[in-house]
């Protein structure tokens, strides 16, 4: 029972960013083009400075992206066992040398840090904690967490409301401040990252999966999050190479999404009990359209997406 709820508080990790909001940013696009580069042209500043606060406009756009709870959820649910080389390596937290790539993987390390808890993998789960605390030191966020808190509750029978609320606390001061100090691209990057990460997980086991259409289901529904995704990106891909990498890589998972198609519908069936109607039950209708040439082409590319974030 644990497990479920310590999982619970992760998944508000990434979900929560997903209501933060952002102006044009008053550091002249340090937060995501800290390349090293020494001072930047006039012009350079302004080209950034219009492209963060076109990403404010499109705030609205992040709620509608969920967290990665239910991809991961489902991913278990399928029957895989734990492996955990198909996450990432926690080891390389540290070899990350600008906020575009910390951003990125914080994302990505909360979905892994969720994933090994979901399996009872303490060990690996606090692996995935440190790699996040260091790269949120790195991006100057860690204040709004107690890491050495969340660590020992982590580790032992604290009580469920004791756990979410230091989370919850954490996350909330973490959402205003990014808020106040108009750091909407780090909040779009962090997002992405854990997006990306549970898209990738679910291909991976749903390749070979026996029991994957719900796990298929849901891939095919991550069009719109994707298409929300692309937009926020295009925002900021003039920012650095990496950036309109990213993009470009993004652009061309929503081409092989194309003819990707889930209509769900509700039907509503009467049950009759002595020719009396005497309820309606609600069933679910699926119609997924969804070739294997499809989810061939989508999950090569989303290894590629993935391979420019972590690598």
């Amino acid at each position: 029972m644990l497990k479920k709820y310590l999982w619970i508080a992760l998944v508000v990790f990434v979900g929560l960013l997903t209501s933060c909001g952002g102006e044009e940013s008053e550091q002249n696009g340090n937060d995501v083009a800290n390349q090293g580069n020494g001072g930047t042209e006039q012009k350079e500043v302004v080209d950034i400075e219009a492209a963060l606060q076109k990403l404010s406009n499109d705030f609205t756009l992040l709620r509608a992206i969920p967290s990665p709870i239910e991809m991961t959820s489902l991913v278990q649910q399928s029957g895989a066992k734990y492996n955990r080389s198909i996450l990432h390596d926690a080891n390389k937290a540290k070899s990350y040398a600008t906020d575009f790539k910390r951003a990125l993987n914080v994302g990505v390390y909360s979905t892994d840090l969720g994933f090994a808890h979901l399996y009872g993998k303490s060990q690996d789960a606090i692996d995935y904690l440190v790699a996040i605390r260091d790269l949120s030191t790195a991006l100057k966020v860690d204040s709004y967490f107690d890491f050495k808190r969340l660590k020992q509750l982590t580790e032992s029978n604290a009580s469920i409301d004791e756990l979410l609320a230091e989370t919850l606390t954490s996350l909330q001061a973490m959402k205003d401040g990014l808020e106040k100090e108009n750091r909407g691209d780090i909040t779009v990057l962090l997002v992405t990252g854990g997006w990306v990460e549970a898209l990738y997980l679910g291909c991976h086991v749903a390749e070979n999966a026996k029991n994957k259409q719900q796990l298929l289901e849901h891939i095919a529904d991550q069009k719109l999050s994707l298409d929300n995704i692309v937009k926020l990106l295009e925002n900021i891909k003039n920012i650095t190479p990496e950036a309109k990498a990213l993009y470009e890589k993004a652009k061309q998972l929503q081409e092989a999404y194309a003819n990707v198609s889930l209509k769900v519908e509700a039907v509503s069936k009467n049950t009759v009990v002595d020719g009396v109607p005497t309820a309606v039950q609600e069933e679910q209708s699926v119609e997924l359209n969804f070739s294997e040439q499809d989810f061939q082409k989508i999950y090569s590319i989303v290894k590629e997406m993935r391979r420019l974030i972590v690598e």
